[in-house]
């Protein structure tokens, strides 16, 4: 047994005890300054010596010894001056130097085990504090929820939402500084203890070279006692047993077996999740608990907004997280997850999150991950196909060719999401391609104006760069209808209905008619021609952007010849020559913004689609 090994938490228990300890040898010490100043007396200071109260009662076995020599003492007065010269010279100095010795050594070593007793309870005390402010959140965010599910006002409820919101809050933080405080203490638990234990070897160390150095003392006593009280040698023997009674090993058994502890020698402490009795606070662990948010709340406050929109973020990354874990989702994660993605808002939120996983180039999911997606996309797409949200649609055709299901093996064929969610009803909408294709020609229309890409423009150039954005527009969604298996015949009626809306010409909805029927036609042989693909090292989307390349290089032949006949007609009308001469740069700038806004259009979506198409085929 040892200080290090039976008293590991006992610090001050040990400290209070050393400091006794030494008391005890201090009075040793003392006895031994007495015993030689009173041997000089002889009669006198040895019978008052024998009959000092000195408190041994302490020492354990030493005890006896020294009230045996205390005894002996009244027989030795004759010895009495050499007696003291070798108390003092052989006893009393070397003791004081060792004590001395070990008070300096002690006071850092007491230091530092009192700072890490302090540390270890400030770090206890955080923890303490932290779980009960982590309690608190957690009920009071608990109560909000179960009045958020009762029959009360709008305007109460809104109220109730934003405490909730703030409650939610309160309880991520909570937690997140119970858990940081949590691992703090841990970490500091293994420091303390090999800290600790170095303290500890030292406090038992002092305290066998006390006792040895006691038990050393007495026995050059002894000696000196023999060779000088030859004539009380009937006591001598008596004396001899009580010093040699001095059992270091068994005062320190002693000790131990009445202090031992009953605590393991390290604790570490362990999270604990607040159980409510609601079902979302059952078994939080250690995510932060769903709160169920009604979907009929609506509120103008812009900073509401934005906290139910991160709030609605939050939920959506803890399941999409899950999900790109291949962890099950649980029947009331799912059903929250339903309940939330009601809101538009938080359908923005969701393929925002995706978005920054496909940012981060995290595109390769699990089978079980996989599957589970594509449960959540057609979840997302059947609250789209009620609510005709056309701009998350979009945004999901998109996202859907990203994300794919990982290789097996290096030659396996690759499984898109898109894959999953291509039978649902929503594809086979002609409104709802209609809503994709208008709104992706207003954005791009509107961006160019936005950003302020052509200024001082003509009305014929505002025409032409319109029908350009269409042309290119058409192209795209053309092809990406058949990708989503909708009919060559509706895919063409919707191109040319919209060509005919804006006015294109014969020979552009030619090349776009020419472009569908051409991937239509190339079905039958689709898995013959991927082979063939493979072989040659040619990838699968740069055979798809042929028919577009082709395309675009038409529209910008056109617009060579267009020019070409402007400059005939310049010859023809002098006049018109004449003030273009005049003012040069304008012509010049008019003529460059013309032809810069064709070519810049199609270099954007060729372009665009290439580095789409390309990040979906790499590895």
């Amino acid at each position: 047994m040892s200080f290090r090994e039976n008293l590991h938490d006992q610090f001050e228990l040990v400290h209070n005890h050393c400091l006794h300890r030494r008391k005890g040898g201090e009075e040793f010490i003392q006895l031994l300054k007495e015993r030689a100043q009173h041997e000089e007396s002889y009669a006198r200071g040895l019978e008052r010596l024998g009959n000092h109260p000195y408190f041994v009662t302490s020492q354990g076995t030493l005890s006896h010894a020294i009230s045996a020599m205390k005894n002996d003492n009244l027989n030795k007065a004759m010895q009495a001056k050499i007696l003291a010269e070798s108390i003092t010279n052989d006893l009393v100095e070397p003791f004081k130097e060792l004590l001395r010795n070990q008070g300096n050594t002690l006071k850092k070593a007491s230091a530092e085990g009192k700072k890490l007793e302090k540390d270890k309870a400030m770090l206890k005390e955080r923890v303490e504090k932290s779980k009960g402010r982590y309690v608190r959140a957690c009920m009071e965010c608990e109560q909000l929820t179960i009045l958020l599910e009762q029959p009360i006002p709008q305007v109460k409820r809104e109220k109730l939402v934003q405490r909730l919101i703030l409650s939610k809050k309160e309880v991520e933080d909570s937690m997140k500084q119970n858990i940081e405080a949590v691992n703090a203490y841990n970490s500091y638990q293994t420091r303390y203890c090999d800290m600790m234990a170095m303290i500890l070897e030292i406090y038992q160390k002092q305290e066998e070279q006390r006792l040895e150095a006691m038990k050393d003392s007495l026995r050059k006593l002894v000696v000196y006692e023999t060779s000088c009280l030859r004539n009380l040698q009937y006591d001598i023997d008596n004396l001899a047993h009580s010093m040699e009674s001095v059992n270091i090993q068994a005062d320190i058994n002693q000790f131990i077996d009445e202090n031992t502890s009953n605590n393991p020698k390290m604790i570490l402490l362990e999270f604990e999740p607040y159980q409510g009795t609601h079902p979302s606070f059952k078994e939080v662990k250690h995510n932060a608990p769903i709160v169920t948010i009604p979907h009929s709340i609506t509120t103008s406050d812009s900073q509401a907004l934005n906290a139910l929109q991160d709030v609605y973020k939050s939920e959506i990354s803890n399941i999409l997280q899950k999900t790109w874990n291949a962890e099950n989702l649980s029947p009331e994660e799912f059903h929250q997850f339903r309940n939330i993605i009601k809101d538009p808002s938080a359908r923005q939120c969701f393929t925002s999150v995706l978005g920054q996983k496909k940012t981060q180039g995290d595109v390769s999911l699990s089978e079980k991950s996989f599957e589970q997606m594509g449960e959540l996309l057609l979840v997302v797409l059947n609250e789209c196909a009620l609510t005709t949200d056309i701009r998350t649609s979009r945004n999901l055709i998109q996202l859907s060719q990203v994300f794919r299901k990982a290789q097996g093996s290096p030659n396996a064929p690759l499984e898109y999401l898109q894959n999953l969610i291509i039978s649902h009803s929503i594809w086979a909408s002609m409104e709802f391609w209609e809503g994709i294709i208008q709104s992706a020609i207003d954005e791009d229309i509107q961006s160019h104006e936005v950003y302020g890409l052509h200024e001082n423009e003509t009305q014929e150039s505002i025409e032409n760069r319109i029908k350009n954005i269409v042309f290119c527009q058409l192209g795209v969604f053309g092809n990406t209808m058949l990708t989503f298996q909708v009919d060559t015949m509706y895919a063409a009626e919707l191109v040319s209905k919209y060509a005919c809306k804006y006015q294109l010409s014969s020979e552009d909805m030619d090349t776009l008619m020419a472009t569908i029927d051409k991937k239509f036609s190339a079905k039958t042989d689709k898995e013959e021609e991927v082979v063939q693909e493979v072989q040659r090292g040619v990838p699968k989307w740069l055979h798809e952007l042929e028919g577009a390349t082709a395309t675009m290089n038409k529209r910008i032949k056109k617009d060579n010849k267009v020019n070409e006949e402007s400059k005939t007609e310049e010859h023809e009308n002098p006049e018109e020559t004449y003030k273009q001469a005049e003012n040069p740069e304008e012509t010049n700038k008019t003529e460059e913004i013309k032809e810069s806004d064709s070519l810049e259009i199609v270099r954007e979506e060729v372009s665009k689609e290439e580095i789409e198409k390309e990040a979906e085929q790499e590895p």
